[in-house]
């Protein structure tokens, strides 16, 4: 049977075809849960009164009675088939398990728990990851303290072990990032459990980080003590005796039948980027460079010797091997690498998609397992990078660099790393500036073409030496011409080799005329494998072309040839036989940077009117997929409309907020491109809403600085098409990136051209965004007044015109500048009005803000009950709808209330709590808040030398922002450093 009921979140039945959540009455939907939750398993009387009321009425049976058959009614209506009896003051339900997504949820767990059993751990890996994309909140129609107490215990016996167990298949599986990643997630909540605290440690322990984990070890520990008095269990102890040796023992290895390479998520998608330790695979028939292979060992000695850093740059023509080379040689001395090897590929030479400097940074603290969201941009990440590999004995291979001025702005961050910088430019610059040992890697002589050649062909080759000699010399020794050649060869064993090389001479020389003698064999050889390919392949392979990166997805193939998926993965199959293009996950594909040039200078065979159509079915399908991730994440915000896409295109669709997160993560790259690509192919009406849609995800990511120069693009496009709505929201969206880079100046202007803007369209919900911008901007610059009397206007103009959550929106922005100002009697009302307004739309998200923030004004009203009730009652919300910066206000009030009241340990828990989501949110002041209480939770416990680490921090912050709590902290500061002389001398606020 199909999926009928869910009771994660909400109480829902499936009708026409869609989910309802508001049908019946609170109690019918809160008794059909529990029902649902033990399928087929007696319910009593009392136990059905014990959920339902804390207080029960006084007709309670009565009443009971009553919604019981109400809900028969429902669910009889629903399936005829079911039937809910009452027997002997019992009442039961049977359910076929996969009705019910509770239920399908412990069947995945199941399933997943017999695959790994066998070893297939990327299976019950894949089983996990759907169950705990269907985990919510559990029955959360029920608000007794009784279903409270349930939803705990569902939350340690079966979301917990349902983690661990993801946790122990990434672990297995060697996907050290992948275990970091869930930990970010989770661990906040569960800041004392030791198996996670034992999985942390064993993942930085895989990436080589142990300095860290022996840190960390020792952080937790505190923490341990300090809240149960106890030291932790034998296990972590054991793994902190290997953090302190550095013991580098292999991880356990998979069983699994299909376990390919885990795809590493990255701030752009198909960065060949390597964990440490990592690298691509080695070529098992590689040949020659014997001379270049000494002289690389030569540097390896002498950096080992001098125990700094080094530098060498190898340079060759394209296609001549000098990645295989470094590859070859970095597998050979891996052992003489104790702290890890990391590869990435900065895609000098792509035009749409290199990789600079700064996004480099990113690249690596991902490789490292640093969360690179939690780590503002610019030179905190930077500093980041240098501490992470500080002391470490690491080799670091930058392939494909443009020039010298490409890599210039990493060395000093990897001043301990051997670097092995390549190009197809010479790296003078490098040996100058730098002391880089230069080398040339040069085309391989006959011999060791036709050695390489006779390697790759076996039997066959024995047979013709003199025609594979002659083979072999055309190629000109360059490795990829022999690969392309070799692989045309053995799919053709029917024909001899001698009607093969006549075959290439002839195209040779068709191909080579007014070329240099590399560019004609590279043509060459890609035109053979070519000319073998259908004619729907060669389309596919021409218009790939169009795209503006070597990587892709095949639905975005699918889409610039104007066919199906299924049709589409046939093409793709024989791309990839012809090895024209390589497949690197179940639906993802890369081409060699040299192909991808091969096939854009071969797009130009199709007619203009082939390109220009392909290219906007490419665009519909980039704008159409973000736009409906965008919805996902963010369900409840109103946009600007966007055209339709053409009839042919499909784009992609998504089931909740992770796999469209997911989604932006992998083509975050992509998306920045086609924007480009599209305003510079004059397709305007793709260009200017494009960034709209993937605003949100970017935010989330912490990559607003990318978001500056495609939103300059929405707004010239816009105008160009002069559509004014477009340019308005464009304006909008740019101020508020703007903003939050702290950019203040510019961002006020592009509020206030917005508003402009709308307001000669006559558009009041425009103008109340607009109005609404602008009041944020004066509260964040101090300016009270001058944005209350902006939000105002904004909260008049939201009010009757059918947009609540603009009212919404408005009307607590009001309440909140009503606070900063001091106002607090105004602030009161206001903050009540909004969240009345909140729950009639079921807005859990903006009802949680609004929750935690007046929960901080009771506090600072005085009301530390009142405070302490609206933050729990937020956090609850955010289990269903998470917000990482309204879960760390929630903890900060908490951790504040907890203080007043001497209540240490739990002050200290929600403060380091808040400091956690604050991070996430990667909001310096609320960080610099929840850390300053951290730090009075800290003296008050006896541990002054944590407080004074704690305030130090938040003094920085502090500064920063220029916060008035800078110099007060300051002085409190001096004055326990001058309680504890011996800590003096270490003081440098």
């Amino acid at each position: 049977m199909k999926l009928v009921f869910k009771i994660f979140g909400p109480t829902r039945l499936r009708m026409g075809g869609r989910f309802v959540g508001n049908w019946g009455r609170a109690k019918d939907r809160a008794l059909l849960a529990i029902l649902l939750l033990r399928r087929g398993g007696p319910v009593t009387t009392e136990e059905l009164i014990r959920w339902l009321w804390d207080d029960p009425p006084a007709a309670v049976r009565k009443t009971l009675h009553s919604t019981v058959t109400r809900v028969r009614k429902a669910v009889a209506a629903l399936v005829p088939s079911l039937q809910l009896s009452h027997d002997n003051g019992r009442y039961r339900l049977e359910i076929d398990e996969t009705c019910v997504d509770y239920w399908q949820f412990r069947s995945l767990v199941g399933d997943a728990e017999r695959a790994a059993r066998h070893g297939e751990y990327e299976d019950a890996r894949v089983l996990l990851r759907r169950a705990l994309e269907m985990w919510d909140v559990p029955l959360a129609d029920l608000r007794t303290r009784w279903a409270d107490f349930q939803r705990q215990r569902l939350t340690a016996e079966v979301l917990l072990p349902t983690q661990y167990a993801l946790l122990d298949s990434h672990h297995r599986l060697g996907d050290h990032r992948a275990v970091l990643e869930l930990l970010d997630e989770i661990q906040a909540d569960h800041l004392l459990d030791q198996k996670l605290a034992a999985h942390r440690i064993r993942a930085l322990h895989g990436f080589g980080r142990y300095d860290e984990a022996n840190q960390y070890y020792r952080d937790f520990r505190r923490r341990f003590v300090a809240e149960t008095g106890r030291n932790p269990c034998a296990e972590l102890q054991a793994l902190q005796q290997k953090s302190i040796e550095g013991d580098d023992s292999p991880a356990p290895t998979s069983t699994a039948r299909n376990t390919p390479a885990a795809e590493a998520p990255g701030p752009r998608d198909g960065v060949e980027l390597c964990p440490m330790g990592d690298l691509p695979h080695d070529l098992w028939n590689f040949v020659g460079r014997e001379n270049l292979l000494a002289e690389l060992d030569e540097c390896l000695d002498r950096w080992i010797a001098n125990r700094g850093g080094g530098v060498i740059a190898l340079d060759g023509f394209p296609g001549i091997g000098k990645t295989s080379l470094v590859i070859h040689w970095a597998h050979r001395v891996r052992d003489r690498f104790p702290d890890g090897q990391l590869y990435l590929d900065l895609r000098g030479f792509a035009s749409e998609s290199r990789i600079e400097p700064a996004d480099a940074v990113v690249h690596l603290l991902v490789a490292l397992g640093a969360a690179v969201e939690l780590v503002p941009a610019g030179e905190a990440r930077r500093k980041k990078l240098r501490s992470l590999l500080a002391g470490r004995r690491v080799l670091l291979i930058l392939d494909n660099a443009a020039n010298a001025a490409h890599v210039r702005p990493l060395l000093p961050l990897l001043t301990n790393c051997l670097i092995l910088v390549t190009s197809r430019n010479q790296l003078t610059g490098l040996a100058v500036w730098h002391g880089a040992q230069r080398m040339t890697v040069l085309p391989l002589s006959d011999d060791q073409s036709t050695e390489w050649l006779g390697n790759h062909l076996g039997t066959r080759a024995r047979g013709e030496p003199r025609a594979l000699h002659t083979l072999a010399s055309m190629c000109g020794g360059l490795p990829l011409a022999m690969q392309i050649v070799g692989q045309h060869v053995s799919s053709h064993h029917e024909r001899r080799l001698a009607d093969l090389v006549a075959e290439l001479r002839d195209q040779r020389s068709m191909l080579s005329i007014g070329d240099g003698h590399e560019n004609a064999i590279l043509r060459t050889v890609f035109s053979w494998s070519y000319t073998t390919l259908t004619d729907d392949s060669k389309r596919l392979f021409r218009l790939l072309g169009i795209h503006p990166g070597p990587e892709f997805g095949v639905e975005v193939a699918a889409a610039l040839l104007g066919s199906s998926t299924p049709d589409t993965r046939v093409q793709l199959d024989e791309l990839v036989g012809a090895h024209l293009v390589h497949q690197t996950a179940i639906d993802r594909y890369r081409m060699h940077d040299l192909l991808w040039e091969y096939a854009r200078g071969r797009v130009l065979d199709e007619n203009t009117e082939s390109r220009s159509d392909a290219t906007a079915r490419m665009l519909d399908w980039y704008l159409h997929t973000s736009n409906n991730a965008d919805e996902a994440i963010a369900p409840l915000i109103e946009r600007v409309p966007v055209p339709p896409p053409r009839a042919e295109v499909r784009p992609g669709r998504f089931d909740d907020d992770r796999s469209a997160m997911r989604w932006f993560r992998r083509e975050k790259t992509n998306l920045i491109d086609v924007t480009h690509l599209a305003a510079r192919l004059g397709f305007h009406r793709h260009a200017a809403p494009l960034p709209s849609t993937f605003i949100d995800a970017f935010r989330r990511m912490g990559f607003c600085e990318d978001l500056v120069p495609v939103f300059d693009i929405a707004v010239r496009a816009a105008k160009v098409l002069q559509d004014k709505d477009r340019e308005a929201s464009s304006f909008n969206n740019l101020g508020s990136t703007l903003e939050s880079l702290r950019e203040f100046d510019r961002a006020g202007q592009c509020f206030q051209t917005a508003y402009d803007l709308y307001a000669e369209l006559g558009d009041r919900a425009g103008c109340s965004a607009a109005l609404h911008n602008l009041g944020t901007h004066r509260v964040r610059t101090r300016q009270y007044d001058e944005g209350i009397e902006f939000y105002r206007r904004s909260w008049s103009l939201s009010t009757g015109i059918g947009l609540p959550g603009e009212e919404v929106r408005a009307s607590r922005r009001l309440a909140w500048a009503y606070v900063q100002a001091g106002r607090h009697l105004d602030a009161m009302p206001q903050y009540e009005h909004a969240l009345g307004l909140s729950r009639t739309i079921d807005d859990l998200r903006m009802q949680g803000t609004i929750l935690a923030e007046l929960g901080e004004l009771h506090y600072t009203t005085g009301d530390s009950g009142a405070a302490a009730r609206c933050c729990r009652e937020a956090l609850t919300l955010y289990r269903k709808s998470f917000h990482p910066s309204g879960a760390g206000l929630a903890h900060t009030v908490l951790a504040l209330v907890a203080a007043d009241r001497k209540e240490w340990r739990e002050a200290r828990l929600d403060a380091r709590k808040a400091v956690e989501f604050w991070q996430r949110a990667r909001d310096d002041e609320g960080t610099a808040r929840a850390l300053d209480v951290l730090g009075r939770a800290l003296l008050a416990l006896g541990q002054p030398e944590a407080a004074i680490e704690e305030w130090s921090r938040a003094l920085s912050l502090f500064r920063a922002l220029d916060h008035p709590r800078a110099e007060t902290l300051r002085t409190e500061l001096d004055r326990l450093m001058e309680s504890i002389p011996r800590l003096r001398s270490t003081w440098t606020a």
